[in-house]
């Protein structure tokens, strides 16, 4: 696993409960907030694999003739390679 360095700002209150938390439970802080980060990524993917999205749609009808990047774009100019 490869750790990631970052500055956090996090609230006074929540800092402190954290700190508390982690000595309770005899780990470091690191350890106690990827926890806590893994568990409501955990939590909100599944949330957010729950929900349908539905995208609506409408028939344009049959193609009159074929289309490829030629006939859509043309030629392209040939550049020259210095």
């Amino acid at each position: 696993m490869l750790i990631q360095r970052t500055t956090l700002r996090i609230d006074q209150q929540i800092y402190k409960l954290a700190k508390k938390e982690a000595v309770d439970k005899e780990i470091s802080l690191q350890i106690l907030i990827n926890k806590a980060l893994r568990q409501y990524l955990a939590i909100n993917n599944d949330i957010r694999e729950q929900k349908e999205f539905k995208l609506g749609s409408f028939d344009l009808g049959k193609l009159k003739k074929k289309i490829d990047r030629k006939t859509l774009y043309g030629q392209r100019p040939k550049t020259s390679t210095n």
